[in-house]
């Protein structure tokens, strides 16, 4: 019994055993014989495919604005359309950043005789909001034929077409002026509202309906200039150390020295110092330096520091308008245009140094009677009991500060070799002198004005807005429209709508947008040629910043550090001195530059 079922248990293992190979055999089989008959069929699919497709159909382009600028995320549809409209191939694309798109179409034999006998014809859909919509049928007069392909090449324009988005980003843009006008509201939290709205509107109607769809949080980042954001953090930081030396007070002291105890003749020194200071370094580091200097020379005086710092503030940006570092809206034009600093020392400095004299003359207008009032009898007398009150209190920080200041200072002037935007300069002359000196970094921190910063970065959204809607684009394109090829009319359309504009908006946004439109009207009126609608544009640019607090970027710095010193200046009081400022000197450059375009 024993041995039977032994012999059962042998047989089994062996009919298990032999079953085992047989399975593994067919594995192995399996696996070797697979990818033959894969590939086989690969192979066979290919060469079908060799034989379905005749050409390769290449449509490619680039969607344009009116003004050659790229329109960035417009929708393109491609269609393939019979005689009676039906609709036999579809696709479709976003443009890209630079505005280009593209499409390859793989045919066969009878798509390619479809297309060929104009059976089917190519057509192109173009749109995007804000933005009237085109279509456009692609013929054969514009193909290129190369190595068996048939290649299209088609640029679209777009044109503005004015939706609720529009009307609505306008509305924002106006109510947030009046507002800050109005001072009922602190001017940063003006701005904040007025963002809110925008992006309120942009993902709750906008979402629902493309037509109220103003910006995305994504393209409102985009139009914050962190280079403008980044400079003034590090300025003002540099600043902050600075301060903790006394400098600031002596200087003021040595200024008052050299007026010889006349007010009058204080305020032309200090004008004078500020003009130089913007033209040579630019105007917003200059106003941080020169604000916390005018008011310790005020305060010291007992009269009130707005008379001195309001002008000051004039003359930065008619300084800053002199050289190519000036203000950041000529650096942003001398680039567009190649313009050197040569250029802009020979066509701006004497346009320049005409209004800074025309300036001061408006001052004394202006404040002759408190000037007056302040006037010191004995003057030695007065400095020496100013100079035992205010001394240079640590001279081994206010060497260490000297120096890593005249490192920023040469870096400014040497950016353009080093391609290195200003605002790095800044960031390394604060990040080495807190380190250097060992400062209290969260007290230093605290004196940065971070409410002036949020206040410009929430302007940038909001120009970025009516941007994007093509508000800016529609006051450009009236300018192109209503210069009719003649020079004398795109001077003075070009300098007093960018001056009257940069007085309601911050001057870089819209500069930037300007640029195309001065561009082509150089190209194309005679008489151009000599860049001097460019002059213009920077003129307007820099000039219109006097007209409000919002006009330009050292405006608003100074008003921020005047406030943090305890003397707000209103949008009220700024705009009455200043718009009378920025209509004179706009006349004057504006004569200037017609008279040199008539000689």
């Amino acid at each position: 019994m024993i041995l039977s079922l032994t012999k059962i248990c042998n047989i089994i293992k062996s009919i298990l055993t032999k079953r085992a190979l047989a399975i593994l055999l067919m594995f192995f089989l399996i696996i070797i014989l697979f990818p033959c008959i894969s590939f086989a069929q690969e192979d066979t699919k290919k060469n079908n495919k060799e034989i379905e497709i005749e050409k390769i159909i290449i449509i490619s382009g680039k969607v344009l604005d009116y003004r050659g600028e790229p329109v960035p995320s417009a929708e393109v549809k491609l269609l393939l359309t019979d005689k009676a409209g039906g609709i036999e191939y579809e696709d479709e694309s976003e443009a890209f950043e630079d505005g280009s798109y593209s499409f390859e179409i793989e045919a066969t034999r009878e798509l390619v005789e479809q297309i060929d006998s104009g059976y089917l014809k190519i057509v192109l859909k173009v749109s995007k909001i804000a933005f009237a919509s085109i279509s456009r049928t692609l013929t054969k007069i514009r193909m290129a034929k190369q190595h068996g392909r048939w290649i299209f090449w088609e640029e679209v324009k777009l044109r503005r077409s004015p939706n609720a988005a529009f009307y609505i980003s306008v509305f924002i843009l106006l109510l947030v002026f009046i507002l800050i006008s109005m001072d009922v509201i602190h001017r940063t939290g003006v701005a904040l509202l007025g963002v809110a709205l925008l992006f309120l509107i942009t993902y709750t109607l906008g979402i629902r309906d493309p037509n109220y769809y103003i910006i995305s949080f994504e393209r409102a980042v985009q139009y914050i200039d962190l280079n403008v954001i980044l400079l003034l953090m590090g300025m003002m930081i540099i600043v902050a150390i600075l301060e903790d030396t006394g400098i600031f007070k002596w200087l003021s002291i040595r200024s008052f020295e050299l007026s010889g105890g006349s007010v009058v003749r204080l305020s032309l020194i200090l004008v004078f110092i500020t003009a130089i200071f913007s033209a040579l370094l630019d105007n917003v580091t200059t106003m941080i330096i020169m604000t916390i200097i005018t008011i310790e020379i005020s305060l010291s005086l007992e009269i009130d520091p707005l008379s001195l710092l309001i002008p000051q503030i004039f003359a930065s940006n008619i300084g800053g308008a002199a050289t190519l570092i000036g203000d950041s809206t000529n650096v942003i034009i001398g680039s567009s245009a190649d313009l050197s600093f040569g250029d802009f020392i020979k066509n701006m400095t004497p346009i320049a140094i005409i209004n800074i004299f025309a300036l001061i003359v408006i001052t004394y207008f202006y404040y002759k009677n408190e000037y007056r009032e302040a006037r010191v009898k004995d003057a030695k007398k007065f400095i020496k009991e100013l100079e035992k009150r205010y001394k240079i209190t640590d001279k081994e920080l206010l060497i260490k500060s000297t120096i890593i200041f005249l490192f920023v200072v040469v870096m400014f002037f040497i950016q353009d070799y080093l391609d290195m935007p200003s605002s790095v300069a800044a960031l390394m002359g604060a990040g080495i002198l807190l380190a250097w000196a060992r400062a209290d970094v969260i007290k230093k921190l605290e004196k940065v004005e971070w409410s002036t910063l949020l206040f410009l970065m929430m302007l940038f959204i909001i120009v970025g807005a009516v941007k994007e809607t093509g508000f800016i684009d529609a006051i450009t394109e009236l300018i192109a429209n209503f210069s009719r090829g003649n020079i004398i009319y795109a001077i003075i359309l070009i300098i007093w709508v960018t001056a009257i504009m940069s007085t309601i908006i911050d001057n870089v946004p819209f500069i930037i947008a300007m640029l195309p439109v001065v561009k082509y009207l150089t190209n194309s009126i005679p008489g151009a040629e000599n860049m001097i609608l460019y002059w213009a544009l920077s003129l307007g640019g820099c000039l219109g910043g006097n007209g409000s607090i919002t006009g330009s970027s050292a405006s608003m710095v100074t008003v921020g550090l005047a406030e943090r010193l305890g003397y707000p200046i209103k949008f009220k009081q700024f705009l009455k001195k200043g718009l009378p400022v920025m209509l004179i000197t706009i006349a004057i450059s504006s004569l200037y530059l017609l008279f040199i375009h008539i000689l």
